[in-house]
């Protein structure tokens, strides 16, 4: 929220950090552009990414640009 000029502001892209817990602790790994996606690719991103948190193959690119963070 922009409180000098009263607006909410919407960032391009929306990018999703999703905390979670794996055996080296918690991450936030990032989905990212997920305004782009429908619910069901959002559904499919999510459980990729979980399952390469969980594999310890997340790249670089794959923890940088959150926009907003859910945990």
């Amino acid at each position: 929220f922009d409180t000098a000029a009263q607006a909410l502001v919407v960032h391009q892209p929306q990018n999703i950090g999703v905390a979670m817990k794996t055996d080296l602790g918690l991450i936030v790994p990032v989905l990212h552009d997920v305004g782009k996606l429908s619910f069901e690719e959002l559904v499919k991103a999510y459980h990729a990414l979980r399952q390469k948190a969980l594999q310890n193959q997340l790249k670089r690119s794959d923890m940088q640009d959150g926009t907003i963070t859910l945990s």
